[in-house]
């Protein structure tokens, strides 16, 4: 689990798993293997109200998969939304006072991309006039280099 910003982490499933429902911590996951968790599903189900994003007070869950496309992510063009409502998400719990996880399978991947976004957007840490910007800002952090594959989003 890495730290990028004042109690905000960017992590792993098996990390997801270990704070998930405790109550110093709001886990805002990004992945499909934890949402599948959370639902008791084997497979998704694309019927249900929460098949892309289910909100709870304490966990917000999204059915993201790294895709071989970065335009597959826009399921029903809710992409933005999605993203916009995870990055509230984590706004409010930092705001509580509460430590923040944003967890994909390897943390990796799409983690590192909703905390970035956040700290370009909500934060204004880092630049979001462009990848290039932002990627020379974030080799600092170790986890946030290169590896952003939604940065395309919002900018």
């Amino acid at each position: 689990m890495l730290e990028v910003a004042t109690s905000l982490y960017v992590g792993t499933s098996l990390e997801a798993r270990q704070v998930f429902q405790k109550e110093e911590w709001r886990l805002a996951n990004v992945a499909k293997t934890i949402h599948l968790e959370i639902h008791h599903w084997s497979k998704p189900d694309n019927k249900s109200p929460y098949y892309i994003l289910h909100e709870e007070e304490q966990w917000v869950s999204v059915n993201w998969v790294d895709a071989p496309r970065p335009e597959l992510f826009n399921y029903q063009n809710k992409g933005v939304s999605v993203v916009k409502k995870v990055l509230v998400f984590i706004q409010k719990g930092l705001q509580e006072d509460k430590k923040v996880l944003v967890s994909c399978d390897q943390g990796l991947s799409r983690s590192p991309s909703v905390a970035m976004l956040y700290l370009a957007k909500v934060l204004h840490m880092i630049p979001d006039g462009s990848f290039a910007e932002a990627e020379r800002i974030c080799k600092n952090i170790s986890s946030l280099s290169a590896r952003v594959g939604y940065w395309y989003v919002l900018s």
